[in-house]
């Protein structure tokens, strides 16, 4: 993945624009101050549920039916945009720092949590550990200039609030370049989705995704919690609607995962 050629930052956001919502699908405006009674969803995916001999699909929150079941949740309309051009538009990409310093990092393990705004899925934190699993960088997100946020996501983000955010994200990347140099190696789980949080173009990677692949092949992933319980025996993001996901505990759960991994192959080795 490049920098795409043409000039970033061009649409900062889309309130008053039409999208398809992320949540329940439909068309829908969006507003950060839409009210929280506007869209019905599910925010369980559909899973295999067996019973009475028989196979169905049915919702993980509810367990309701699927696809027929109307949402068990209400909230506001949100969008998601995943293209690069589409991203590179709302706040442009970067290459990492070219620059070596003695303060970057061998490996650092990155995770980040996203809200939905005006301007589609942003970086809400980001937590950074090193290679002995410390806790060298977590900070809140502030918006861009004129993003609103629309829902904090808390279930899935562990975000309540962006009130004691420090820095946007330009200066969250200037912060990072003091960790991670050309030569660092960049650890995540589904890393991709965390650099293209950050806007941030990086070319050494360790992904958890393709080192523990699904026995389905691409385009099936195994979540870190199934990762971390199985390989780990760690139990992590149980915080729920209220607390939601800590983006440090699953950097060092994806740290942990990629030491685990190395030792196992070692073992194996004739």
């Amino acid at each position: 993945m490049e920098v795409p050629s043409v000039q970033g930052g061009t649409r900062p956001h889309s309130y008053g624009e039409e999208f398809l919502c992320d949540r329940c699908g439909e068309r829908a405006v969006i507003k950060h101050d839409d009210g929280l009674q506007s869209c019905q969803f599910h925010w369980g995916r559909p899973i295999k549920s067996s019973a009475g001999g028989q196979t169905n699909k049915i919702y993980a929150c509810c367990s309701a039916p699927f696809p027929s079941s109307p949402g068990c949740q209400f909230g506001p309309h949100v969008f998601v945009e995943k293209a690069i051009e589409e991203l590179h538009s709302r706040h442009p990409f970067t290459q990492s720092t070219s620059v070596e310093r003695s303060t970057n990092l061998e490996i650092a393990t990155i995770d980040c949590e996203g809200v939905y705004t005006t301007q589609g899925m942003s970086v809400a934190r980001v937590s950074v550990c090193d290679a002995d699993g410390k806790v060298v960088f977590d900070e809140l997100v502030r918006p861009d200039d004129g993003v609103e946020v629309i829902d904090f996501n808390t279930r899935f983000s562990g975000v309540t609030s962006l009130s004691s955010a420090d820095l946007d994200l330009e200066g969250i990347r200037r912060a990072l370049d003091a960790l991670i140099g050309p030569q660092t190696v960049i650890i995540g789980h589904a890393v991709e989705n965390d650099l293209m949080m950050l806007r941030m173009i990086h070319h050494r990677l360790v992904d958890t995704i393709i080192l523990y692949p699904s026995p389905f092949g691409l385009p099936y992933k195994r979540s870190l919690r199934a990762l971390a319980s199985e390989y780990l025996g760690r139990s992590i993001q149980t915080g729920g609607e209220t607390a939601g996901h800590s983006s440090t505990e699953d950097a060092l759960a994806t740290l942990d995962l990629v030491k685990h991994h190395v030792r196992d192959r070692s073992r194996k080795k004739p």
